[in-house]
């Protein structure tokens, strides 16, 4: 969702169950949105594939969630005016941390990808406790520069080498003392944020 990039919002042929079925539905009509707002409800239907019904669902959670927001086009000379919907810029950030060997970088982005704010810290010593003290005041700043604003989660980019289920640094070939780091916890335990762990080319 972070970078708006768009892959094949067609509905899959894939048997699903109802509940996979709602979170696909509605990942569809936020991506479209995302890439292609501001955007009327006949064309999101066009671009997904998905039923009126089933646009107009998924719109009004998103409309309920704050996530994306509701637009007056112009009058119209027949009709009801026509809404068009764009991602609400306004809230819900996502916060970027990559960790590479001599710097730390930091930033917070709106819900369309787009930087609101950065950061970098230079790693002058790169033992463990220092680069986990200097990612806690980096996180720390970035949180300072969007306080009132909701964030959803903080996403980690990081060199070396990352455990399958993406929540543990197993390995970080530069800094010493690095070994077997739940980075994933360490973070969601101190921020009380959901923390995603990827790999640094996966990250890209």
């Amino acid at each position: 969702l972070m970078g708006g990039f768009l892959v094949d919002l067609k509905v899959s042929r894939t048997p699903k169950t109802n509940s996979d079925l709602k979170n696909s539905n509605i990942k569809r009509v936020f991506l479209a949105i995302q890439s292609m707002g501001p955007i009327l409800r006949k064309d999101l239907q066009e671009a997904t594939g998905l039923s009126w019904g089933s646009i107009s669902f998924n719109i009004n959670k998103l409309c309920e969630m704050k996530v994306i927001q509701e637009i007056a086009q112009e009058e119209s000379r027949v009709g009801r005016k026509p809404y068009s919907f764009d991602i609400n810029t306004h809230d819900h950030y996502i916060i970027g941390i990559d960790i590479q060997k001599s710097i730390l970088r930091g930033v917070a982005t709106d819900l369309k990808g787009r930087t609101m704010f950065s950061q970098s810290v230079p790693l002058t010593y790169t033992d463990r406790a220092s680069v986990l003290q200097d990612l806690y005041m980096l996180i720390e700043r970035v949180l300072s520069q969007i306080k009132n604003k909701k964030v959803i989660c903080i996403g980690m980019a990081v060199q070396g080498i990352v455990s399958k289920n993406n929540a543990v640094s197993k390995y970080f070939p530069e800094f010493s003392d690095w070994e077997n780091v739940n980075l994933k916890k360490l973070v969601e335990e101190r921020f009380g944020l959901t923390c995603f762990i990827f790999h640094d080319p996966d990250a890209i």
